[in-house]
């Protein structure tokens, strides 16, 4: 009897001996673009095309002989080996396929029981990764509708013509929306917030596709789509990449209800005297923010409204939109304050997309009239310790300015540093946020941990933090509430009074917001909101907290982004679709957009003054 190491080194050395040399170390390929098992038949695709074939022989080596051979020799993994590791498996039946193989199948559509046979069919490791990426996803399925449903003509729309892009096979739209229809009712937090026939309108996409369509036409459809839920968080990965390049050179924002548009460096309108957008190459400024507003979530007015707006510097997918032809040249038609004076200006079309980048340009500092100014461009982590210098700076201010305006989020470690410094220490912790996550195999019990949110039965919570949690659970009343089977347990953002470091800040403090603030700058908002002595002031937020997850759709290679979890405010009300209001409403100027004035800064400083900031 040999011992157990002299074993295993002898099966190492069968299997070496049973492998010839011309096949180890080779990377694995496969002439079949699609692969299922079906009892004991093999069902494959080739070419790409989308019908489906029984496999009859490769090479006269009968699918029934691998079938056999893949049962014995690796039992429970047979499947697994013959979709991933097909050049193996018939080099130890004693054949090594080339680059090529002869493949005998059997028709499975119309003309079934037809044999059919093709010679040269190329051996490729695409092939093979491809049927290695399809079998680690999953998909819905279902039977199918076979007509495109009314509601979502416009959706199934082609527009991009000679810029859709490379051809997707019908039979590899099919796969991806299948899976794209696995995330969304498995995964996605916000699926049945708008009511959205989420069937029907991928069934309408795959009929629409017909024999194949093209990955940005795809991609642009797959947006719309996932614009219709109403998810803020939601839509297609840096979709810009699949839209025809082209666009505007300047900038365009928002100004009391009007467009203003202005140099992409921010150094002066596009024209003096007349600052405001009325239309583009001759059709109104409305028409084609509508078309801007398609790829962008169905949330909030001023969410949708803020993305349309930058949407409009790409100019030439939006002519695309509209059915116009592209140029090298755009007509902007701008107007003067009473709108009487309008005059149109040609700008060239230019090939890189100008930068909003950061806006104000300020800077946090102890003003002059002992005013202290806070400035939070972004939510992150490394800002934390910088900010904490900052208060201790603002011990003795006579007032607080915090600017969170064109803070798009990030992380929630600010909100957790900065607010105790604005709670009562006699009083007790405050619930910021509560929510829950879409159960799913991906996600476990702590996915929302980098949230700071925490199921009520943690050991870690103080007596007085889990009894404000009892109190918010057993008083608030959620806006919307999903099906409970499909959700985790509630989880709470706590934050208390207090803590290393931390002193009572207990000034007048005014938070300067925008349309801009988004996701944890919601959150952030919605948090400070519950501080005495606080005011928040500018323009509502854009609404959004969803814990976005990623997939990447096996065939066309488009990445979405879904968000996992239903997130509310202390009053029970979403965020989405919501976002947070502020007490007191100041809108931009065209000025303050081009660096002239700051309108909702002045503001603050007069509300301080006018409160007797001491």
């Amino acid at each position: 009897m040999l011992p157990s190491c002299a074993r295993g080194f002898l099966a190492i050395a069968v299997m070496i001996v049973l492998v010839p040399s011309s096949a180890r170390g080779a990377p694995e390929r496969s002439p079949f673009t699609g692969i299922r098992f079906v009892e004991s038949e093999i069902h494959v695709q080739v070419h790409g095309e989308p019908t489906w074939h029984q496999l009859v022989e490769i090479d006269g080596i009968t699918a029934d002989a691998i079938r056999a051979h893949a049962d014995k020799r690796h039992k429970e993994r047979a499947d697994k080996r013959i979709r991933e590791d097909l050049v193996r498996l018939l080099t130890e039946m004693g054949h090594v396929p080339g680059a090529t193989v002869t493949l005998r199948l059997k028709r499975l559509d119309k003309a079934a029981g037809e044999t059919r046979g093709l010679e040269k069919v190329p051996m490729t490791a695409e092939n093979r990764q491809r049927l290695w990426r399809e079998s680690t996803v999953r998909r819905i399925e279902r039977d199918h509708a076979i007509a495109v449903d009314a509601r979502f003509t416009d959706l199934t729309r082609r527009v991009l013509g000679d810029a859709g892009g490379p051809a997707i096979a019908a039979a590899h739209v099919a796969h991806d929306l299948d899976q794209l229809e696995w995330h969304l009712k498995h995964e996605h937090s916000y699926l049945t917030l708008k009511d959205v026939p989420i069937e029907a309108a991928l069934d309408s996409i795959r009929v629409a596709a017909g024999a194949e369509i093209g990955r940005n036409e795809l991609a642009l459809q797959v947006a719309k789509l996932l614009a219709l839920l109403g998810d803020g968080h939601a839509g297609v990965r840096r979709i810009e990449q699949y839209l025809p390049a082209g666009y505007l050179p300047v900038l365009i924002e928002q100004a009391g209800g009007r467009l203003v548009a202005f140099k992409a460096d921010r150094s002066g309108f596009v024209e003096p005297t007349t600052p405001y957008i009325v239309s583009i190459d001759g059709k109104p400024i409305e028409r084609w923010l509508t078309a801007a507003a398609q790829i962008e979530a169905d949330g909030s007015a001023q969410l949708r409204q803020r993305r349309a707006i930058r949407n409009l510097r790409l100019i030439n997918y939006l002519r695309h939109e509209l059915g116009q032809p592209t140029a090298g040249t755009v007509t902007l038609g701008l107007a003067d304050e009473d709108g009487r004076n309008v005059q149109t200006v040609q700008v060239p079309v230019t090939g890189r997309k100008p930068i909003y980048g950061e806006w104000p340009r300020t800077q946090t500092t102890l003003r002059s009239d002992g005013i202290g100014y806070l400035r939070l461009a972004q939510m992150s982590r490394s800002a934390v310790p910088s900010a904490k210098r900052a208060m201790e700076r603002f011990r003795d201010a006579k007032g607080l300015i915090i600017d969170v305006r064109g803070n798009t989020g990030g992380r929630r470690d600010l909100l957790r540093a900065l607010l105790p410094f604005f709670l009562d220490p006699t009083g007790g912790p405050l619930v910021v946020n509560a929510a829950r996550y879409r159960l799913g195999p991906r996600f476990d019990r702590d996915h929302l941990h980098n949230r700071f949110l925490y199921p009520d039965d943690r050991s870690f919570w103080t007596e007085a933090e889990r009894n404000v949690i009892n109190d918010f659970a057993s008083q608030v009343r959620f806006a919307w509430t999903p099906s409970a089977g499909d959700f985790s347990e509630w989880h709470y953002m706590v934050v208390a009074p207090g803590g290393s470091g931390v002193y009572h800040f207990d000034k007048p403090v005014v938070v300067l917001m925008n349309r801009d603030c988004f996701s944890a700058t919601d959150v952030f908002l919605s948090a400070f909101e519950q501080a005495p002595n606080m005011t928040l002031l500018g323009t509502p937020s854009g609404g959004g907290s969803g814990r976005t997850r990623q997939s990447a759709l096996v065939h066309s290679g488009i990445r979405i982004k879904l968000s996992s979890m239903t997130s509310y405010r202390a009053g029970g009300q979403l965020f989405d679709g919501q976002g947070v209001t502020p007490n007191v409403v100041v809108e931009e100027t065209p000025t303050d957009w081009i660096g002239q004035t700051d309108t909702q800064l002045d503001a603050a400083v007069q509300r301080l003054d006018g409160i007797g900031a001491r």
